[in-house]
């Protein structure tokens, strides 16, 4: 049951990611790619972009771009953890029936 769970879940995330694909194509074409591509990187990893290349009302773009980056941090630290903490638990399984 898990992994059917999963395995929609994947699906989902897959069927979500194509938009994305399909903006970042038309960046390309229209040779926007790079700028963006920057720009988000930097809002995505720090908290800031220096100088905002942005128009007027797309202000708040940087801002979740920002606390979406802080958001995928500790989501992604908190799934290592416990991917870690599931290994040590079948880890000691295993050598407890080894032991027997």
């Amino acid at each position: 049951m898990p992994c059917e769970n999963q395995l929609i879940y994947l699906s989902l995330q897959s069927a979500q990611s194509l938009p994305v694909w399909l903006e970042l194509s038309a960046m390309m074409i229209t040779g926007l790619f790079v700028h963006w591509l920057v720009f988000a990187g930097s809002a995505y990893t720090t908290v800031g972009f220096g100088t905002n290349p942005l128009p007027i009302g797309w202000d708040l773009v940087m801002v979740v771009i920002a606390l979406s980056g802080m958001i995928a941090f500790g989501w992604s630290i908190s799934v290592l953890f416990g991917m870690t903490q599931a290994v040590n638990i079948a880890s000691q399984k295993r050598k407890e029936l080894k032991s027997d």
